[in-house]
């Protein structure tokens, strides 16, 4: 069986805590940022000007008075919450740390193009780290627990979203590769979806580690009435506490993103609510509802 390259993007916000450990290294060299400045920037400050250079106008969190984020968000202008991580526009330096000490961000206004972003989400109660001390006291603690309530949501768009020709198919052609042979359809459907598990003929070099982890996984889809994939999931089968799903849905109409989200399996069925939830929360950014959620079918989140 062979390894495929993931569609779904490793979530880079799995990387917040080592950055944060290396940041506690930092040292200064007058007007060049230190270590931990380099890290903090890592971690999406780098996308932002200091606040001091923002005009009094720039929209600003009700509750501490700090900037808050804005930019185009798919095609539409967006206001960013202040619980947004590891932002980055198609101008910022990403991760070379050279890079991002001899960058200055402009101040952003509606047309500087977000080009990536991720928040977490705990499911059902839509709490959000980073929000308040209390909620990230909840992730800190549930996120390593059996049962993890929190969702890792990653939002891809600008330079980082599929080209126009690509993205009718980009999810039929992952899946065509994914699905193929020994993988065989299950006759009936699981909480809706379409499945494709892992093939048993494999078990045994499953359990003798001769196939990659990356590949030990049941196989989730759902189709639109022309037939074309629109819901893409992966489930990890190992024997571990919290075993991961993927899950990814490009979004054409109104806003154009592509989202992951990354949730414990225990929670695939509630898949539809999960997604439907965060989708509410990233159409909620955008400015005086530009964004028309056509695919969302719950309320949105309070």
């Amino acid at each position: 069986m062979k390894t495929r390259p993931s569609l779904l993007r490793p979530g880079i916000l799995c990387l917040l805590p080592a950055l944060f450990l290396l940041a506690a290294c930092g040292r200064s060299d007058n007007n060049v940022p230190t270590d931990a400045e380099v890290i903090r920037m890592m971690a999406g400050g780098a996308a932002l000007p200091l606040a001091s250079e923002l005009p009094a106008s720039y929209p600003r969190d009700p509750e501490s008075g700090k900037p808050l984020p804005i930019g185009n968000l798919g095609g539409v202008p967006a206001v960013l919450p202040h619980y947004a991580e590891f932002l980055e526009y198609d101008d910022s330096p990403g991760f070379d740390a050279e890079k991002i000490r001899n960058f200055h961000a402009p101040v952003r206004t509606f047309d500087s193009t977000i080009m990536s972003f991720g928040f977490q989400m705990r499911y059902p109660d839509m709490r959000f780290k980073g929000r308040n001390a209390a909620d990230n006291s909840k992730h800190w603690h549930e996120s390593s627990e059996p049962g993890n309530p929190w969702v890792n949501v990653t939002v891809l768009s600008g330079r980082q979203y599929p080209p126009a020709e690509a993205v009718s198919g980009a999810l039929n052609r992952v899946v065509a590769r994914d699905i193929a042979p020994p993988r065989i359809r299950l006759p009936d459907k699981q909480f809706g979806l379409e499945v494709y598990p892992f093939p048993s003929e494999y078990e045994e070099a499953r359990r003798t580690g001769k196939i990659s982890t990356i590949d030990q996984d049941d196989i989730f889809i759902t189709r639109d009435k022309n037939g074309n994939v629109n819901r893409y999931i992966r489930c990890f089968i190992g024997n571990v506490p919290r075993p991961p799903c993927e899950h990814n849905v490009i979004l054409e109409n109104g806003m154009k993103v592509d989202v992951s989200l990354a949730y414990n399996r225990d929670q695939l069925p509630h898949w539809r609510e999960i997604e439907t939830k965060a989708l509410h929360t990233i159409y909620s950014f955008a400015v005086d509802g530009q964004a028309n959620p056509q695919v969302v079918q719950a309320s949105a989140p309070k």
